[in-house]
Order: C-alpha cells, then structure tokens, then sequence
C-alpha cells in the first residue's frame, strides 16, 4: 500500500499529473501493481459493492468525528484506534500500526507537508 500511495502522491503533486483521470490513475497504478491487478481494481472499483463500501465507510468516519481528508482510523495489532487527519501525518500512522517507516518515507512526508 505505501507503494501505492507514494506513486499516487508523486504522479499528483510532484508531476501535476491529472491522477482523476482513468488513463492517468491506470498508468500510475500499472507502473506499481502491474496490468491484471490494476485491471481487476478498476474493473470492481465501479461495482454497487464498491459504492456501498465507499458510503459505508465515509458514514462511519464521520461518526468517528472526521472534519477534512484524508482522514484515517488505524487499529494497531492491540486493538488501539487512533484517527489521523491529513497526508502529514502518514509515518505517525504507521508508528501507531507498527510498520517500518523508512527515511524515504519520512522525506516523503515532509515533502507532503510543504504542499499542502
């Protein structure tokens, strides 16, 4: 997944690139998932499925008390929650889920933070 969001994060506000845009979101996508798994995430990311999940989900991080985005409820491995609001606070995320935050990904961070 950091994969992911770095390609995402890098193609958007480091190269401008319209990552809104199908083409782009694919290409960006291929170059890190490869073809048949991007496909496949697209191809369900248009379902009813996919739909009722998003609602869901935005329904249940308003109740968690969300006011922007990206808003993220991480559960660590002992069953703490902790919520996290905005792109800058992407390694404090990852301390709370015990992951690996490498000083690429700190560097990353704070070149969100002097985007935003």
């Amino acid at each position: 997944m950091p994969v992911v969001l770095e390609a995402l994060l890098t193609a958007f506000w480091v190269e401008g690139r319209p990552t809104h845009e199908l083409n782009t979101l694919r290409e960006v996508l291929v170059s890190v998932l490869g073809e048949s798994t991007t496909d496949d995430i697209l191809l369900k990311s248009g379902s009813n499925g996919a739909k009722d999940l998003l609602f869901a989900n935005t329904k249940a991080a308003l109740a968690e008390g969300a006011f922007g985005l990206p808003w993220f409820v991480a559960r660590n491995n002992q069953g703490n929650s902790q919520s996290f609001w905005g792109f800058d606070h992407l390694a404090q995320v990852m301390d709370h889920l015990g992951l690996e935050v490498t000083d690429s990904i700190r560097a990353l961070e704070h070149g969100w933070r002097s985007m935003l």
